[in-house]
C-alpha cells in the first residue's frame, strides 16, 4: 500500500525526497479529498492517465518501494523481519556512516517511514548518497 497524508507530509517536512523526479504510473496522490493512483501506459509510448493537476498539485504518497528505493539510494543496509500476526514488522538499518536506525510497526510502510524519520532526523534532512569515483569502464563487449 501506501503512506498516508499526514505520514507522507511530516516526511517531506524533514527532507524527504522522491527517487525520480517526474510522475510514474504506479505513483499515488492525495488530490481534492480523494487519493489517485497516477495510472497510464508504460510501453511503448508512455503517457500519464490521470489529469495532471493530480501530481502536480497533490501530494505524493510513497508506497514500500518507493520508502525501499530510498533506502537504497543513500547507500543503507536494511533487513526486515516480518514475525507474524500481532507482532508484525521489524526493521534494522545501517546508514552509509555505520548508524543503526531501528523500527517496530503493524505494516511495512510504516516501518520503513518509522526508520526513515530517524535517519532524516539523525542527519538534519535528505542524506546525500555516497558518491563513487570511476577509474575504469569495461565494456561488456570487450570481456569475450
Amino acid at each position: 500500500m501506501y503512506l498516508s497524508k499526514k505520514d507522507s507530509e511530516g516526511l517531506m517536512k524533514l527532507g524527504f525526497k522522491k527517487h525520480y523526479s517526474d510522475a510514474q504510473p504506479s505513483d499515488v496522490y492525495n488530490y481534492g479529498k480523494a487519493e489517485w493512483i497516477v495510472g497510464g501506459r508504460i510501453l511503448p509510448n508512455g503517457y500519464l492517465a490521470s489529469p495532471e493537476e493530480v501530481y502536480k498539485e497533490g501530494t505524493w504518497l510513497p508506497r514500500a518501494e518507493d520508502l525501499i528505493l530510498w533506502l537504497k539510494d543513500i547507500d543503507c543496509i536494511f533487513t526486515i523481519t516480518y514475525k507474524g500476526r500481532g507482532f508484525g514488522y521489524k526493521i534494522e538499518v545501517t546508514d552509509s556512516k555505520d548508524n543503526i536506525y531501528k523500527a517496530k510497526s503493524g505494516t511495512l510502510e510504516h516501518v520503513l517511514y518509522k526508520a526513515i524519520i530517524k535517519i532524516l532526523q539523525k542527519h538534519g534532512g535528505n542524506p546525500v548518497a555516497t558518491q563513487y569515483e570511476v577509474h575504469e569502464i569495461i565494456s561488456i563487449e570487450d570481456c569475450d
